[in-house]
């Protein structure tokens, strides 16, 4: 059994909001990426995968391009390798 329960959490979310909210959520995640502004547009994904039992990994995408983030091993970082990126 995973140690993360996800019932109740809805599978789909829409969030809309103006280029300084997705800079900021960039700061937060802070992914590789080498741009000086957010361009008309721009959107971030995070996707919680689950490859078998207890082994959940998540997906960072920004305009369409998936981004390693840096304490991540590889681009589908784990649920772990993500909980020590966000601290």
């Amino acid at each position: 059994m995973s140690d993360f329960d996800f019932s109740g959490i809805p599978k789909y979310r829409l969030y809309s909001a103006h280029d300084t909210n997705v800079a900021n959520f960039l700061a937060i995640f802070k992914p590789p990426f080498d741009q000086e502004y957010i361009p008309y547009a721009a959107n971030f994904i995070l996707e919680v995968w689950q490859r078998r039992e207890n082994d959940l990994f998540v997906r960072f995408i920004y305009n369409g391009e998936q981004l390693s983030l840096d304490n991540c091993s590889m681009a589908d970082c784990s649920i772990y390798e993500f909980i020590v990126h966000m601290e």
